[in-house]
């Protein structure tokens, strides 16, 4: 990024990220077609199938459906790219409204003002047209809160210099950025969030051995599908198959019981976590001097 020149460089990402994104749209409408016909294959070809083989039709109906599952996963994966070229989109048309003096629909922060401050009021730090909504690019209420604080409270020179040294940094990195700031986008952390967090991370958990439960997520369902099969080639009877899959069942029924605590703590959050994760991610994957 051109530091003397941002505007060009915001439009020229516009223009990159509008073709990716119209890209995008064409993988979406692809995959849609395709999981159309895996879906319409894998159901004829059980029918063509079965009256020759019942293991050939089973085999094929599996293997169609396993495409339709691969589909099916990519087009979520193209779905949530196309949201955050949205958002990236969003980001830099955003910049570019900013660099012409359009910042009042930001938040000004006046909500941390402190009348009594030395040097709040005369500098506009808060409020509209303020320095914190010219400057605020934060996504999470801590942020927020974190910002008006650094505004606050002056620190000394050299804390001062490592923070210069840190903006000059992250200039150089526009896209790591931006990155940043759009998956803050997509599921703002609150202070809400935080405390549900740190609730659930004090609980003691119900699953002693990690390495069991790994182990198990793969194995009940291969167990259980390997009955099915078994029971439809007619290599098991019915009095084997039907308490087996009673087992399985009540064994599920066992384990959901178990989990579903966390489930209700964890699951309203969902969203929010993924987008501290995938923010996590990205910084850890970032070099930094």
């Amino acid at each position: 990024m051109t530091l003397n020149q941002p505007e060009s460089y915001y439009r020229q990402r516009i223009a990159s990220l509008t073709e990716g994104r119209k890209f995008l749209i064409r993988r979406r409408n692809m995959l849609a077609w395709l999981r159309f016909i895996s879906v319409a294959a894998a159901f004829a070809a059980f029918f063509i199938a079965w009256p020759y083989s019942a293991v050939l039709a089973i085999a094929l109906f599996i293997l169609f459906t396993g495409l339709f599952t691969n589909f099916l996963v990519r087009d979520l994966s193209n779905r949530f790219a196309i949201q955050n070229t949205d958002r990236l989109l969003l980001i830099n048309e955003n910049e570019v409204k900013i660099l012409d003096h359009d910042f009042l629909h930001l938040p000004d922060g006046h909500s941390f003002s402190e009348p009594a401050h030395p040097y709040a009021g005369d500098l506009d730090i808060f409020g509209r047209a303020s320095l914190y909504q010219y400057i605020n690019r934060t996504t999470t209420e801590q942020g927020a809160s974190e910002l008006a604080i650094l505004l606050l409270n002056p620190c000394d020179e050299d804390e001062i210099r490592l923070r210069q040294q840190a903006a000059i940094e992250l200039a150089g990195k526009p896209v790591f950025r931006q990155q940043l700031h759009a998956y803050g986008l997509a599921e703002p952390v609150t202070i809400n969030t935080e405390m549900k967090i740190n609730n659930w991370l004090v609980e003691e958990s119900p699953f002693v051995s990690q390495y069991v439960w790994q182990t198990a997520r793969v194995l009940l369902p291969a167990i259980s599908l390997s009955l099915l099969v078994l029971y439809l080639i007619n290599v098991i009877p019915a009095s084997t198959f039907t308490p087996c899959i009673v087992l399985m069942m009540v064994t599920a029924y066992t384990i959901s019981r178990m989990v579903n605590k966390a489930h209700i703590s964890l699951s309203r959050i969902a969203p929010q976590l993924g987008s501290l994760s995938n923010s996590i991610q990205l910084i850890e994957e970032t070099s930094f001097e």
